[in-house]
């Protein structure tokens, strides 16, 4: 996980459909080419950390 977040964009650019753009810590973004969205969000998935878990204490019927 060497990106702090990435976001995904629609292309129209004749090899590929989707960009990544990944933000590091340093400040240079990354630009990623990928032919379907399952495959730009599993790059940004694997290259990004993980959420803070959500807190469910709360979470209950009324």
């Amino acid at each position: 996980m060497s990106c702090t977040s990435g976001r995904i964009v629609a292309v129209q650019d004749g090899r590929a459909q989707f960009k990544a753009i990944m933000s590091h810590g340093d400040g240079e973004p990354s630009e990623h080419l990928f032919a379907t969205m399952a495959e730009a969000e599993a790059f940004v998935r694997r290259n990004t950390p993980r959420p803070p878990e959500r807190d469910t204490t709360y979470d209950h019927q009324g």
